[in-house]
């Protein structure tokens, strides 16, 4: 099932937010894979016409697996996974992070 967004998407953590002064929703880098999951059961069951909270049990059930950001691009469909954290990407390298060997004798 392909979910096409008509507003822009925003994942923050689950923090409260208030509309007090100096209050920030904190937004994740990536949306976590149950926010995916649930992104796709709710459309799903809008789309059945369920209603909530009653048919929730229902929507629960349905099994989901590896629900996957993409994009449509020339030539078919781009995924979108995010940055692992021991890589850096600089110009069109990759490269690993790894912990410095320090010689012996120089630590």
């Amino acid at each position: 099932m392909l979910i096409e967004p008509r507003d822009p998407l925003i994942v923050r953590d689950g923090r409260p937010f208030t509309n007090s002064p100096g209050a920030r929703a904190r937004s994740l880098p990536f949306p976590l894979p149950q926010t995916l999951a649930g992104a796709y059961r709710t459309r799903r069951a809008l789309e059945a016409g369920l209603q909530f909270p009653q048919d929730a049990p229902k929507v629960l059930s349905w099994g989901v697996r590896g629900p996957l950001l993409a994009e449509a691009a020339e030539g078919g469909w781009r995924l979108l996974v995010p940055r692992p954290s021991d890589a850096l990407r600089l110009g069109g390298n990759l490269y690993p992070l790894r912990p410095l060997r320090v010689p012996e004798g120089r630590a």
